[in-house]
């Protein structure tokens, strides 16, 4: 771990890092505007693969410059807020665990050099892909991450089913436990404390962005780390080429199984607990999740409808939002969710210490009925998961 202090040293590794920071940000910024998924806080993201490429490559710059990137992103994207404070470790986390743990699991470089055959690759791939499928459309199922299960599961089987064979034909199996481990350390920690803040919940966000992470690390890797690398060996820009070997530490190959164990571990517990694995006693109250956008704040009649539908809000409307002490600014946008019964609202003003505020619109009856978000178990889940998050960044100092 102590590279991440000496290689400020090395102008040519601080050039890495501004490279990272600088292309990760260029990257995200135009996707956060154009494709938001859980808008303020992730959307689909392309630049994930970056990270990563970056990591095998660059190292310890690429670990500073994920963090820095991501706070460039956040704020030239329009999505700063509160969520930006645990997004800078957790996208350092996704940048530093890729090359700890090849250093500790790999043998040699990080691009194959014989390749599993297509039909093992294929056969290899379905049986992961079933697993996963499987796993992730229970979760959805349960905590009603999907309104439509069976597109959902049919969709989520092919990419997954692509990401394995990509890798599997192209790249290796360490490859896929790296991504997946930074992936889930980088969803955990972020899922976690935006949850316990009060801003989203974790089985939503969380699983988003390990998903989100892992699909695109798993798809654009095996097309862009076996074209970028011999390039950048070739140049003398490898960090193990540019760095002295007294200034990297020694990997341990304990502390990286520890790192897959806690984070598959975390990703269990917080699923369980979202979706009702705590059955009876005091602690369903505080630990259950999935409840979102449940605090009524007004109700209105159906007159509102057709502008709710054109996706604009009357002076009149406001107003009934004001007089309910529900201030929007200027710049708020409405979704059309489902038209004539479900519609979203979002504040898009945001600052450093205010996220952008949501609220879901929902016909009842022949009411527009106007809910806040109520997020619950904060206190429950922080707890439960902490232990977890303690042990993730322990791997991480170890590893």
């Amino acid at each position: 771990m102590k590279e991440l202090i000496t290689m400020w040293k090395n102008t040519r590794m601080i050039v890495l890092t501004s490279v990272t920071a600088a292309v990760y940000a260029a990257v995200l910024i135009p996707f956060k505007v154009a494709i938001p998924l859980v808008p303020g806080f992730t959307e689909v993201r392309p630049a994930s693969v970056i990270p990563i490429i970056c990591s095998l490559m660059f190292g310890p710059a690429a670990a500073w410059g994920s963090a820095i990137g991501n706070i460039i992103g956040d704020i030239l994207g329009g999505t700063a807020g509160p969520g930006m404070f645990p997004g800078i470790i957790g996208n350092f986390l996704y940048g530093y665990i890729p090359y700890r743990m090849w250093k500790a699991f790999g043998k040699g470089e990080p691009i194959a050099k014989a390749h599993r055959s297509t039909v093992r690759s294929v056969i290899i791939a379905l049986a992961v892909g079933a697993i996963i499928t499987l796993v992730i459309g229970v979760i959805a199922y349960y905590t009603q991450f999907t309104k439509s299960p069976a597109i959902y599961v049919s969709v989520l089987f092919i990419v997954v089913l692509a990401c394995a064979f990509l890798v599997l034909r192209f790249l290796s199996i360490r490859y896929f436990i790296l991504i997946l481990s930074a992936s889930a350390a980088c969803g955990v920690f972020i899922g976690w404390a935006v949850h316990i803040m009060g801003l989203f919940p974790f089985s939503a966000l969380g699983n988003i962005i390990v998903l989100n992470n892992l699909v695109t690390a798993a798809i654009l890797g095996p097309l862009l780390l076996p074209v970028l690398y011999p390039v950048v060996k070739r140049m003398g820009l490898l960090y193990v080429d540019i760095m002295e070997e007294g200034e990297l530490s020694k990997s341990r190959v304990w502390g990286s199984g520890l790192m897959v164990i806690v984070v598959v571990a975390s990703l269990i517990i917080g699923n369980w607990v979202a979706i009702g694995g705590y059955e009876s006693g005091a602690l369903v109250s505080a630990l259950a999740t999935n409840r979102i956008y449940t605090t009524e704040l007004l109700s209105v009649d159906m007159n509102y409808q057709n502008e709710l539908d054109s996706q604009q809000l009357s002076e009149e409307l406001l107003q009934k939002f004001r007089d309910n002490k529900v201030s929007l600014s200027d710049k708020f946008i409405v979704l059309v969710e489902e038209k004539g019964s479900q519609w979203m609202i979002i504040d898009s003003k945001s600052t450093l210490i205010r996220s952008k505020p949501m609220y879901s619109v929902r016909k009842v009856d022949d009411r527009l009925n106007i809910y806040g978000k109520d997020i619950k178990g904060r206190f429950g889940l922080g707890l439960g998961l902490l232990p977890f998050i303690l042990l993730i960044l322990l791997a991480a100092a170890i590893m």
